[in-house]
């Protein structure tokens, strides 16, 4: 359960992190191709040293994986 809960707590802040971070314009289906490389790195580096998680991805508002 503390477990569960501290990971919980990390995806947390790092997801909050995230939406601070990435420039809203990274966000439209025609910028993916600009910014893929840089986002895919900044999700890669929040898994450094965490198990529990096996990817982030990133989804337009249709559910669409960008």
């Amino acid at each position: 359960e503390a477990r569960l809960d501290a990971s919980l707590r990390r995806i947390d802040a790092d997801l909050k992190s995230l939406a601070r971070e990435v420039p809203v314009a990274a966000l439209s289906p025609q910028a993916v191709s600009r910014y893929a490389q840089e986002l895919d790195a900044r999700l890669d580096s929040r898994l450094f040293n965490f198990r529990e998680i096996a990817g982030y991805r990133v989804t337009d508002v249709k559910g669409d994986t960008l």
